[in-house]
């Protein structure tokens, strides 16, 4: 507050008394202030114009000079509010109190979308901490399960803002559920290279964003969002649809797709109409693990298609898992123990698991370590959980005894056995033949006898 004297204009003195908001002195009369007014009312329309600009560049603008635009807009925003407090002062008892209710209204809008931007900018660092945390501890759960609680609730937080200039950002997160709008953001915080989010992170509703597609399947099985009865994989960005190698159908039906142009496409129909009936066979379980080798092999993906409400693919999941990495039901379960809906599909038909374990324990399934490289890509290995080796040690996961290395033969050993093998065999031979006799008719003497 400060405290300041005028002469008035009509030519006589008048000490005049006032508060100065700005902190410098304003005139006291009419005229005096109508021309102050009409000055500064200029200055704050040219502050309007400049922070429109400002806030159409704030929500183009790359994540690095976020905070440098976000500075300047608070800066633009305190000016605009001082201009408007020595505008309301200027105007009382005047024409011109419409005019300071308006831009008092503006403003009430500039700072509610400031603190809207400051919050979302907020939400983006943490989200790129996160992320890139994510990216060098790809394979630790706590990461990930930090990850997914954080998203939810930014997504939260996203909804709440409801912000028009990120209506499409927001249209991404209803649209495709959990992870996919991660996707759409960290691709507006990376403009140089991206590397895709929801290629970490599943996009299904039926499988939780707590484990990646990754860490779940080495194999790549992908669960895409269905849409109604039948599953719909129209919104998967194109660059996904020519590395899908092999599409497991589940649903008895051929469901149109956005892969149907990729050339060389490949369909495996698993048979049987309903959830009752059972789904594994020892064949079909060799077709898919060697199409899950002939993928990989070539950095390619095997697709499984679901239906909504069903639950055969689970079945048909977890016998993958368990024929992949040589665990045991219950191990397996444990690792969809987040998953309570899979507990609850896998528990109506748990007695085709059962079997198909008894059948891997009874045909000695060796773990697919050599073929797949499962220790080092192993996702219980990856999250830092038991070790698959502990359930190695079950029946139907063992490998044959190692031979000791004191009892191993050399090769010039297995030479030396196969050589006197030969000379004992042609000894008996010439033994069973009648005696030999010279030219004198006298016994000839063999060899070795």
């Amino acid at each position: 507050m400060s405290l300041s004297s005028f002469s008035g204009a009509e030519g006589f003195e008048e000490e005049v008394w006032m508060f100065c908001p700005s902190q410098h002195p304003l005139p006291s009369t009419l005229w005096q202030r109508k021309t102050a007014f009409d000055e500064y009312y200029t200055e704050l329309r040219d502050l309007q114009a400049e922070l429109t600009l400002a806030d159409f560049f704030m929500h183009k603008t790359p994540p690095a000079r976020a905070r440098l635009e976000l500075s300047r807009y608070q800066s633009l925003v305190d000016k605009y509010d001082k201009r408007l407090e020595e505008l309301a002062f200027l105007s009382r008892e005047s024409l011109y109190q419409e005019i300071v209710e308006s831009g008092q209204s503006k403003l009430q809008m500039m700072r509610s979308d400031l603190e809207e931007l400051t919050k979302f900018w907020e939400l983006i660092e943490i989200a790129n901490e996160h992320y890139q945390q994510f990216l060098t501890q790809r394979y630790d759960r706590q990461v990930a399960a930090r990850m997914y609680n954080f998203t939810r609730q930014m997504q939260d937080s996203l909804e709440a803002l409801r912000m028009d200039y990120w209506n499409p950002l927001v249209h991404d997160l209803e649209e495709n559920e959990n992870w996919l709008f991660v996707s759409t953001l960290m691709h507006k915080m990376n403009w140089s290279e991206w590397r895709y989010f929801h290629m970490q992170m599943p996009t299904s509703q039926l499988v939780e964003p707590m484990m990646s597609v990754r860490e779940i399947f080495n194999m790549k099985l992908w669960q895409w969002k269905y849409s109604q009865r039948y599953f719909t994989v129209a919104h998967v960005q194109p660059s996904i649809h020519d590395t899908v190698l092999t599409i497991i159908d589940c649903t008895n039906k051929r469901v149109e797709n956005a892969f149907k142009h990729v050339a060389g496409l490949k369909y495996i129909d698993v048979a049987g109409e309903s959830d009752e009936k059972p789904i594994i066979e020892e064949a079909l379980m060799d077709q898919i693990m060697h199409e899950i080798q002939r993928a990989e092999s070539g950095g390619l993906r095997v697709l499984i298609h679901g239906e909504q409400g069903s639950y055969r693919h689970w079945r048909l999941t977890c016998g993958v898992m368990m024929r992949r990495y040589g665990w045991s039901l219950d191990r397996t379960l444990q690792f969809f123990e987040k998953v309570p809906h899979v507990q609850k599909f896998v528990e109506k038909r748990k007695d085709e698991l059962e079997a198909y374990e008894m059948t891997l324990s009874a045909i000695s399934h060796p773990v697919h370590a050599e073929t797949y490289g499962v220790m080092a890509n192993d996702p219980a290995t990856a999250f830092g959980q038991e070790n698959v080796r502990k359930d190695a040690q079950r029946p139907h996961t063992s490998r044959p005894a190692a031979i000791p290395r004191y009892m191993q033969k050399t090769k010039s050993q297995m030479m030396r056995e196969k050589d006197g093998e030969q000379r004992r065999e042609e000894m008996r031979r010439r033994r069973s033949k009648p005696d030999a006799k010279d030219a004198k008719g006298k016994k000839r003497k063999l060899p070795f006898r």
